[in-house]
Formats: C-alpha cells, sequence, structure tokens
C-alpha cells in the first residue's frame, strides 16, 4: 500500500490573495479578486481560490447565480451568513440565531446549504421601504 502526502504550501501568489481576502468584510467574486490583484494572473486567482476553499481557508457562496468567495475565520464557523437584496450588505448571524433558523428549517423538512446564503433586507434599507 502506498501513502501518498499532499502537502500545503503558500506561494508570494497565495499569500497574497490570503492577506488581501483578511481584509475584506463581504464576499467578492473572482473575477473581482483578480481585477484588485493585478499582480497575480486572472487564472492563477481562480485556481488559487479553488484550492484556498478545498484547504477550508475561503468560504464560498452563491448569489444571484455567481459565485462569491470570504476568508473563513473562527467567527465563520457555526453560523449563518445572510445577505441584503438593496445594498448587498454582508451579515453574519450569530450562533444563537442560526441555530433558530436550522432548527425552524429541519422542523419544514428543509437543510439549509452551508455554501448559500439567506437573501433579506437590512434594517437599514427596510426603514427606506415603509
Amino acid at each position: 500500500m502506498r501513502l501518498i502526502l499532499i502537502l500545503m504550501y503558500n506561494t508570494k501568489q497565495k499569500t497574497t490573495l490570503i492577506e488581501y481576502l483578511k481584509k475584506q468584510n463581504e464576499p467578492l467574486s473572482a473575477t473581482n479578486i483578480a481585477s484588485n490583484l493585478t499582480q497575480i494572473g486572472k487564472s492563477t486567482v481562480f485556481r488559487l481560490l479553488t484550492t484556498l476553499e478545498n484547504e477550508g481557508v475561503v468560504q464560498s457562496c452563491i448569489e444571484n447565480r455567481t459565485k462569491l468567495y470570504i476568508f473563513r475565520n473562527q467567527r465563520c464557523h457555526n453560523h449563518i451568513h445572510a445577505s441584503c437584496s438593496k445594498c448587498g450588505r454582508f451579515i453574519h448571524l450569530d450562533e444563537n440565531t442560526s441555530k433558530q433558523i436550522e432548527k425552524a428549517m429541519e422542523d419544514s423538512g428543509l437543510t439549509i446549504d452551508s455554501e448559500e446564503v439567506i437573501h433579506c433586507i437590512c434594517d437599514k434599507c427596510r426603514v427606506g421601504i415603509r
């Protein structure tokens, strides 16, 4: 039997991408990331995002049929994310609220796909609706 080791190593480009993502407060598309990191080729950004997602360093979500990426840190575990449909604000729901939502979904026979973002209208935009 043969043992194959997969080493996770950081290149200069990978480190640059990680540092860039750490500074972002909301998820971004690969195209948007690539346009802001002109020192890294677009195809390299796409490849590195896939690698970082597989390594658990970044989390992706689908919003309006576009895959978005955000740096995954300790506060991104065990909770659901929401996004305002009006202003695009990205919201980290607390763990308690997330559990309540998951329970309500389970009671309805549904399971939340952790790769998705719940779309909502935030409190600031809701004021303008009334």
